[in-house]
């Protein structure tokens, strides 16, 4: 009889605790104006003095080749290239 009820009362305590409750929303309390500033602040940026501009490139990736759009900075004089913005996968173009 004790072990019938311990069982009862160890189900009945699971199932309040762990499954079927309340889910707190994480993002909630987020304001969306920083997840934006989070986002922007991904990609790659230019030193003082110089200008960004991007560029499609044909990149070995994936299970061959892709496009990679980078960021490169110029000042007029002198170029490098700041970082990779984004990638897909197939033929390049």
């Amino acid at each position: 009889m004790r072990v019938k009820i311990l069982g009862g009362l160890l189900a009945m305590g699971l199932l309040s605790v762990g499954c079927g409750g309340a889910v707190e929303d994480v993002n909630a309390a987020v304001p969306s104006t920083e997840l934006t500033s989070q986002e922007q602040g991904l990609a790659p940026s230019c030193a003082p003095g110089y200008t960004a501009y991007d560029i499609w490139d044909c990149e070995r990736m994936c299970t061959g080749y892709g496009n990679a759009l980078n960021r490169y900075c110029t000042n007029g004089t002198d170029e490098y290239l700041a970082g990779n913005i984004r990638k897909v996968c197939g033929a390049c173009y």
